[in-house]
């Protein structure tokens, strides 16, 4: 089943919902943590955690102790957000899923943009995603699949998908109980990796009037959503990173021709 912004009633979901500002406004939202999780008999509801974004329209923060440990679902046992709310985003989520079930889990990132922001065409989205799950349960077995074959990653501008990586995905490993198999989730990227730190990307994928409507304008938010399926009492690691950018002046001519350009961002 595919699922986008807004959706309600998710089967063992983790939210993850940033709300962030400029560095121009004094009203900026702080970053909010929100994980919710459900399998079929169970629901489980964490407290929203808050982390301020600075003067500059950076945030960053995080968990170092799990969450939801009592819980019938789920652990979120780490987590790191960072980004600028210019915007992009980096999420590195460890969840381990307590229920007997097969559960399904949904890391939404989302950076809503304040009043009087926006960024116009031409506009560029890129996004990268790695990560792996690995057998705690000491059955050795352990699986982490996309749902319906759609998307793990699925980012989105105004509620509009704009770009998806590793459809129909299934990650499988088994050994002789006991010996704990685990699977990987190769990096891959839409993008040009920049610098020592391969989740930094210059964003290649046009943005068409389809996902930012016949005005080129986005003023509502960036969401990044991040979609599987995780067996029973195993552990899984996402590291994913989503920007929408604008090209400096030349960019297109760049790209077009197979070079790498640094990207700027524009503020309306």
């Amino acid at each position: 089943m595919r699922r986008g912004i807004g959706i309600q009633n998710l089967k063992a979901a983790v939210g993850v919902c940033l709300l962030a500002g400029l560095p121009v406004v004094s009203h900026a939202s702080p970053v909010t943590v929100t994980v919710f999780g459900a399998d079929s008999q169970n629901e489980q509801l964490g407290s929203p955690l808050t982390f301020d974004v600075g003067a500059d329209g950076l945030f960053t923060g995080g968990i170092d102790t799990p969450l939801g440990t009592s819980g019938p679902v789920w652990t979120l046992d780490a987590l790191s957000v960072s980004g600028d709310a210019d915007p992009f985003v980096a999420v590195d989520a460890t969840v381990t899923n307590t229920s007997t079930e097969v559960a399904e889990f949904v890391i939404t990132t989302e950076i809503p943009f304040p009043d009087g922001f926006s960024l116009s065409a031409p506009l560029f989205a890129g996004a990268s995603l790695s990560g792996s799950a690995v057998d705690l349960s000491g059955d050795g077995f352990v699986s982490l699949t996309s749902v319906g074959g759609g998307p793990i990653l699925e980012g989105f501008v105004d509620g509009v998908s704009a770009i998806t990586l590793l459809e129909d995905t299934s990650l499988v490993a088994s050994t002789a109980p006991g010996f704990g198999p685990a699977v990987t989730i190769d990096f891959t990227a839409i993008g040009t990796p920049t610098g020592s730190t391969p989740v930094e990307l210059v964003p290649t994928l046009p943005l068409s009037a389809a996902v930012i409507g016949t005005d080129g304008v986005i003023d509502t938010s960036i969401t990044l959503e991040l979609t599987f399926e995780l067996s029973p009492g195993d552990s899984a690691t996402v590291d994913a990173f989503y920007i929408v950018d604008v090209p400096e002046p030349g960019s297109l001519i760049l790209l077009a021709t197979g070079g790498v350009a640094m990207f700027r961002r524009r503020r309306a």
